[in-house]
C-alpha cells in the first residue's frame, strides 16, 4: 500500500520526501498520506491521553487530537503561504501544505511511540482520590511534554525540507519562524476551544465544554496559570 510506502519513505529515506517535494511532483498523494498519518497516529495517543478517569473520554480525545492537529494545519496554510511569499520564496501552495502536514505527521509519529510509556503511567495513576487533583496536574504536565516533545521533533522535521528547497529563497529562517508563531499561536486556541483532553475532576466529560468559545488560552495563561505560579492566586482573585 502507497500509506506504508511514504511512512518508510519518512522514516528511512528523508531525502526522497525532500525531492519529491523540491520538484513538486505527486504532492497530492503525499498530502493525503501525511493525513492519514497523522490521524493513526494522534488517534492512538489521543486514547490514551483521555483514559484517565472515563473510558468515553479515552473515545472523545482519540477523536479531537487528530482533528486538533489537521485543523492547525489546516488554518496556518494560508497564512504560511501568503507569509513565505511576502518575504521572497517561491513556493507553490501544496508545497507549503505538504511541508505544513509533514511537521504533524512526524508529531504524530512521536506520539504514536510514546503511547506505551504514557499508558504505564496513567494506568498507574490513582482513579479517585483526595489527591486527585494532583494526579491531573501530573497527568497533564507529562501529556504537555510529550506532544511538545513531539512538536519539537516535527518542526524539525520541516526546518530540514524547508531549509533544503531552493525555492525557499534566501530568508529561509524568518519563513520558518513565522510559520513556528503560526502553528504555536493558532495550536494553543484551538486546544484551548476544544478542551477537556485529560478530564477535569470537576467536571463531568463531554466532547466540547459549552463554554469552549469563552475566554481564549491566552488569557488563561497570563491571567491565571502564570499569576499562580508567581504568587499562588488569580491576577484578578480578591
Amino acid at each position: 500500500m502507497r500509506i506504508w510506502t511514504s511512512l518508510e519513505r519518512l522514516l528511512h529515506r528523508r531525502r526522497e520526501i525532500d525531492a519529491q517535494i523540491a520538484l513538486g511532483q505527486g504532492l497530492g498523494a503525499l498530502w493525503r498520506d501525511f493525513a492519514i498519518l497523522i490521524v493513526a497516529g494522534a488517534s492512538a495517543y489521543g486514547a490514551v491521553l483521555g483514559m484517565w478517569r472515563w473510558p468515553i473520554l479515552a473515545l472523545y480525545v482519540a477523536i479531537k487530537l487528530p482533528l486538533l492537529l489537521l485543523l492547525t494545519s489546516w488554518f496556518v496554510l494560508l497564512l504560511n503561504w501568503i507569509s513565505s511569499r511576502i518575504l521572497g520564496a517561491e513556493l507553490s501552495f501544496l508545497q507549503v501544505g505538504v511541508l505544513s502536514y509533514l511537521a504533524m505527521a512526524v508529531a504524530s509519529l512521536i506520539l504514536l511511540a510514546l503511547v506505551p510509556v504514557t499508558l504505564l503511567f496513567t494506568y498507574c495513576a490513582p482513579e479517585q482520590s483526595l489527591d486527585a487533583r494532583v494526579t491531573h496536574n501530573s497527568l497533564l504536565l507529562m501529556h504537555v511534554g510529550a506532544i511538545g516533545l513531539a512538536g519539537l521533533a516535527g518542526t524539525r522535521f520541516l526546518w530540514k525540507a524547508l531549509s533544503g528547497l531552493p525555492a525557499a529563497g534566501p530568508r529561509v529562517r524568518s519563513i520558518y519562524a513565522v510559520w513556528l508563531l503560526s502553528f504555536v499561536l493558532v495550536g494553543c486556541q484551538l486546544s484551548w476551544i476544544l478542551r477537556p483532553w485529560v478530564g477535569s475532576v470537576y467536571y463531568d466529560p463531554v466532547f466540547i465544554r459549552a463554554e469552549a468559545l469563552d475566554g481564549n488560552f491566552y488569557e488563561f495563561l497570563f491571567a491565571d496559570v502564570i499569576p499562580r505560579l508567581l504568587t499562588g492566586r488569580k491576577l484578578y482573585e480578591p
